[in-house]
């Protein structure tokens, strides 16, 4: 036999060995294991950042309430909404309005991911809180 043939017929040193693929199989799973969940948390970030730029058009809302009415007695959310057409198209975030009084409100915007996003005026003072401390978009403190 000529000994071109036999080169040809001998397995060639090209490819990859079995544990060279096992390998880069683990070395993916384990960055797929350290991505995944990043990427989770980031959604409820997002959902959580409409939520309280929804709360904060709620608020300027409720200003532009109190230069016409000179109180926020009677202030609801359809009013708001009236006043804001944008707190009508987030779809991920829900309005409730509450505590209205001469000199104060209660807005309180529910985000997708749960959590409630919470701006309180009384007497010219806002102040802002959130329920669950440390989750998604809401610091550990519970204030933004």
């Amino acid at each position: 036999m000529p000994r071109s043939f036999r080169h040809r017929a001998l397995p060639s040193d090209t490819g990859f060995t079995i544990i060279e693929l096992l390998v880069v199989i683990m070395i993916l799973g384990v960055l797929t294991a350290i991505a995944i969940p990043t990427l989770l948390g980031q959604r409820e970030k997002a959902e959580d950042a409409g939520a309280k730029t929804a709360a904060r058009q709620a608020a300027t809302a409720a200003k532009s309430y109190f230069a016409d009415k000179e109180t926020y007695v009677g202030m609801d959310a359809a009013a708001l909404r009236e006043i804001e057409p944008s707190l009508s198209q987030d779809p991920g975030s829900t309005l409730a309005v509450s505590g209205t009084g001469r000199g104060t409100y209660v807005l309180d915007v529910t985000a997708d991911s749960g959590n409630h996003f919470t701006w309180t005026e009384s007497g010219g003072v806002a102040t802002r809180s959130c329920t669950t401390g440390g989750n998604a978009g809401c610091p550990n403190d519970g204030s933004w």
